[in-house]
């Protein structure tokens, strides 16, 4: 049966380091629904040695012999260490209500506080962290890196793409598409008649045609 967690929230500065995979502003939903607030970050083996000696300390009070895989591993080209930061974004209570969590604050080099900013992979920013303990039947007796707030000294913006170019691929002869993508359009629909907006995607080769939600117009057509 495993111990209770004595929960010592130990909380440190990082230097400064090399984001990678960051989600600080919005949250990552990829693998849950309420999402998680996170970072990578890239550091030498002195920077990163204070936390990794700290998180091991931690994790060995607990007082669990079973042991899970600590938040962080080393790259075995370069020696550098990555640290797992991470913070769920919100989850839900037994009785079925649901909390949410504020992304941690970021602020630039000289200190103001940054909004509308999203950090991109190859920032360089230091994160204040807190290193929260627990201990599962399951997995053993371990700990998570919790982000408190960023400091972004060289900021990288982030900035989604859609150009073929920046994923490797060149012009070549063969198929032509339209460049269709979506398009809104009034669709006719009998029995009673309406006008109900859809959204045109598409699926397959086809273009499905899908309603709105919630409908952006809905009303008799005048004969």
């Amino acid at each position: 049966m495993a111990k209770k967690s004595k929960k010592n929230y130990v909380k440190m500065s990082t230097p400064v380091g090399v984001a990678q995979w960051p989600h600080l502003s919005a949250p990552d939903t990829q693998y849950d629904v309420f999402g998680s607030y996170s970072v990578k970050l890239v550091m030498s083996k002195d920077d990163a040695g204070p936390i990794l000696r700290k998180c091991k300390e931690v994790q060995e009070a607990i007082g669990n012999d079973s042991l899970a895989d600590l938040p962080y591993k080393k790259d075995e080209k370069t020696g550098d260490f990555i640290l797992n930061f991470k913070m769920k974004a919100g989850g839900m209570y037994p009785d079925k209500t649901t909390w949410e969590a504020k992304p941690p604050p970021m602020f630039d080099a000289k200190g103001t506080p940054m909004k509308g900013v999203a950090v991109g992979a190859g920032s360089k920013i230091k994160v204040r962290f807190q290193i929260y303990d627990w201990d599962s039947d399951k997995y053993g007796a371990g700990v998570t890196l919790q982000p408190l707030a960023i400091q972004v000294l060289d900021l990288v913006e982030y900035q989604s793409s859609t150009d073929a170019s920046d994923f490797g691929f060149e012009a070549e002869e063969g198929y032509t598409g339209d460049g269709f993508t979506s398009m809104m359009t009034d669709i006719l629909i009998a029995s009673p008649v309406k006008t109900i907006r859809f959204l045109m995607e598409p699926r397959g080769g086809s273009r499905l045609l899908q309603p709105t939600l919630p409908l952006t117009r809905m009303e008799p057509i005048k004969s």
